[in-house]
């Protein structure tokens, strides 16, 4: 498991360097286009960021995002499957050694919401559109 998660950190690190050279290199094309009407040079003639960059960093994260559910769930069905009930919190799955870690969501910077009653769970995500994603069991 360890090395799918260290193979999905590398894909999206490959893409925001991508991303990045991308939009460095419409930066060295120049954001400035001179008026040709006049001689002079006005604000609004600049080119506003390339939504497809923006687009592919917020599909990368969602992504990543789904990446991280699937694994959380996955750990989550395996702990019951083991114990006969769901753990209480995120980071019981950490200190047994279900996960290598506890993901938190790349959007919100802060755990993803997991609720569980023992015998079933919720496991929501908020994703980079506003939309949730949830997992029930």
């Amino acid at each position: 498991m360890k090395r799918v998660f260290l193979f999905s950190l590398l894909v999206v690190a490959l893409v925001v360097v991508l991303l990045f050279a991308l939009n460095k290199s419409s930066l060295s094309q120049g954001l400035v286009k001179r008026n040709t009407n006049t001689s002079s040079y006005s604000s609004d003639s600049f080119e506003t960021p390339n939504d497809g960059v923006k687009s592919a960093l917020n599909q990368a994260t969602d992504l990543q995002i789904k990446y991280d559910v699937q694994t959380l769930e996955s750990a989550l069905i395996n702990y019951y499957s083991d114990r006969n009930e769901y753990p209480n919190t995120l980071d019981v799955l950490l200190q047994l050694n279900y996960v290598p870690e506890v993901p938190m969501n790349p959007i919100t910077k802060s755990n993803y919401q997991y609720v569980s009653d023992g015998q079933s769970f919720s496991l929501t995500a908020i994703t980079s559109d506003g939309s949730s994603v949830n997992i029930s069991r």
